[in-house]
């Protein structure tokens, strides 16, 4: 059995380093190189793949069994810079939140601002759907994990950002979703976190990945919310 984000059955957190460690494994897996991105394994880790999510692989259990969801905890998402980003080149000179060069704490800072404007967009989405927002997991409870990595803006049409997010239920610890997309285009500048947040593009993607998020968890639900109840789950999704 697998611990952490690829986990089916309850486990306890992973540390940080592993988690990281699965993240980026998970985005290498399913997306390779943005020119390169390889056909998505039909099963894995328990999980079978469900085509026609878009641009994105959705990975279902086929035998999750799940009750009514009310509330979505959405944890603090994790944000991994590709490794190959440059600061000295991502923004005019003589700009940016510090001179010259980055330091650990300014890189911080930017990871901060881009984790904590993405899961206010992502809760967003998910109250728009009619559902609670917690920061305490119920019975009836949907858990959102996530993860944005590969992460390398520049305002440029080659920048670039991975979704890996995973979705289980409270009452039982179980993943029964895992969604993983890539988005592209000019997102902002990295070194400039306030560019990034205010992207069209960054907002865009983010909006759509908290409908994913909602929907996804719908189609499992036993009594989904929206006006969408008994159409085919699959078609709903694809189609969202």
């Amino acid at each position: 059995m697998h611990d952490g984000l690829c986990s089916y059955r309850k486990a306890p957190p992973m540390s940080t380093r592993c988690r990281m460690a699965v993240l980026v494994a998970c985005n290498v897996l399913l997306f390779g190189c943005a020119t390169d991105r390889p056909i998505p394994p039909q099963n894995w880790d328990g999980l079978e793949y469900r085509p026609g999510a878009g641009s994105g692989a959705l990975y279902v259990y086929p035998d999750a069994e799940v009750g009514t969801f009310r509330s979505f905890l959405i944890a603090s998402p994790v944000v991994v810079i590709d490794s190959n980003w440059n600061p000295e080149v991502s923004a005019p000179v003589g700009h940016g939140i510090a001179p010259g060069r980055l330091t650990g704490r300014d890189i911080q800072h930017i990871k901060d601002v881009v984790a904590r404007e993405f899961r206010t967009m992502l809760a967003r989405e998910v109250t728009g759907g009619g559902y609670q927002v917690v920061e305490r997991a119920d019975v009836d409870t949907a858990v959102v994990t996530t993860a944005l990595v590969d992460l390398d803006m520049a305002r440029s049409s080659s920048d670039r950002m991975t979704l890996v997010m995973e979705l289980r239920d409270a009452s039982t610890g179980a993943a029964f979703a895992r969604f993983f997309d890539r988005q592209t285009g000019d997102m902002g500048v990295l070194r400039f976190p306030d560019s990034v947040t205010e992207s069209d593009n960054f907002r865009r993607a983010a909006k759509d990945w908290g409908r994913r998020a909602v929907t996804i968890t719908e189609s499992v639900s036993q009594h989904p919310k929206t006006e969408n109840r008994g159409v085919d789950p699959w078609v709903r999704f694809n189609t969202s």
